[in-house]
């Protein structure tokens, strides 16, 4: 009976400390909704591999397009959600849908929601983003990271 008290502390203790890769990658998923809700660049920055690449994008130019846009509109309410992650030997992929409100110059507002894939690649013991692609939806019709970037 004392053994099955000490397995009944022990589990939910150790379930804490071991953090499996998929939720690894969410939490960075989710320090990215957050960091680009509060226009923290740097905290975007953090995430981001120093080989990220999006077709002629690389890291340098994806922060620097970010602050631009982020200077431009400000983000609000952003809830993640439908988070698939597959994880293969030291890469992942993650899709998810992002529903936020948009506020941007000239009373432009209004509730966005989009659908993203974000690929990472484990280095060290983070995750580091290597890419992200907008995926289209019928109100989000964007399929190219360029596009939103105009």
């Amino acid at each position: 009976m004392l053994m099955g008290l000490v397995v009944c502390v022990a589990v939910p203790a150790m379930q804490r400390l071991v953090v499996t890769s998929r939720e690894q990658v969410k939490d960075v998923c989710l320090s990215l909704v957050k960091a680009t809700e509060a226009g923290d660049v740097k905290g975007i920055g953090r995430h981001v591999a120093g080989d990220f690449r999006v077709h002629e994008i690389d890291r340098s130019r994806f922060l620097e397009k970010v602050a631009a846009t982020l200077t431009r509109f400000t983000v609000e309410q952003a809830r993640l959600g439908g988070i698939e992650i597959v994880v293969s030997e030291g890469e992942a992929v993650a899709e998810f849908r992002v529903s936020c409100r948009i506020i941007g110059p000239e009373d432009v507002e209004g509730n966005v929601p989009s659908a993203w894939r974000l690929r990472f690649r484990l280095t060290g013991d983070q995750w580091q983003m290597t890419s992200v692609e907008p995926l289209p939806t019928p109100l989000f019709p964007y399929d190219r990271l360029e596009q939103l970037f105009r």
